[in-house]
């Protein structure tokens, strides 16, 4: 079927502030430049290319990149530390509400809750692309976590007694801490083959 090229004065269907340049060979629209695909003597609009042609022409969605599997361990178990400080981290005072970890005055449990959310907020923003010195961070941060959750269990406020939650957030604070050090780990495995096998210039 011959395609017939529009007046100037009529606009594409897909972007009405665009004038037509052709009308499609098989369902008859009026096509801009940018939709107009010229297959085997025809133009055509995206929706009625043939498969094989619309693979090759349209742009395809990128790709995104998969979370580490380690990398992924390390930020639930961060998730689960900074949760844990949403509840209670004592039975009896001024921990005993919402929020256990936070508040006035300054105890143990603020140091968990700190260096938690510093952590998770790290994990968050390189999440799909960790890094060694990120990963680094992150193994401190965990291990500040967990020590200031432990010393809170064992320094608890005066006629109070620790809950669970703070030894949830040792666990997970160890669990991120491991997790973190084996993405370093990793990460510096790939790494140093390629630098054994870059030449040494001097």
């Amino acid at each position: 079927m011959p395609t017939e090229t529009t007046k100037g004065t009529d606009r594409c269907e897909t972007h009405p502030g665009t004038p037509s340049v052709a009308d499609c060979g098989r369902c008859g629209r009026a096509l801009c430049i940018a939709c107009a695909v010229p297959v085997r003597g025809a133009v055509l609009g995206p929706e009625c290319l043939p498969p094989d042609v619309a693979a090759e022409v349209l742009p395809q969605p990128a790709q995104r990149a998969p979370i580490p599997r380690w990398w992924a361990v390390t930020g639930i178990a961060l998730m689960v530390l900074v949760g844990s400080t949403l509840f209670a981290w004592t039975r009896f005072g001024v921990a005993s509400g919402w929020f256990g970890a936070w508040g006035i005055p300054l105890r143990w449990s603020m140091v968990t809750a700190v260096a938690g959310v510093l952590a998770l907020g790290l994990w968050v923003m390189t999440r799909r692309a960790p890094g060694r010195g990120i990963a680094g961070a992150l193994v401190m941060l965990s291990v500040v976590a967990g020590a200031g959750a432990e010393l809170s269990i064992l320094n608890p406020p005066p006629f109070a007694r620790a809950t669970v939650a703070p030894w949830v957030a040792v666990i997970s604070a160890a669990i991120a801490a491991g997790a973190a050090l084996t993405t370093v780990l990793r990460i510096w495995r790939t790494s140093a083959p390629r630098a054994r096998q870059s030449p040494d210039v001097r």
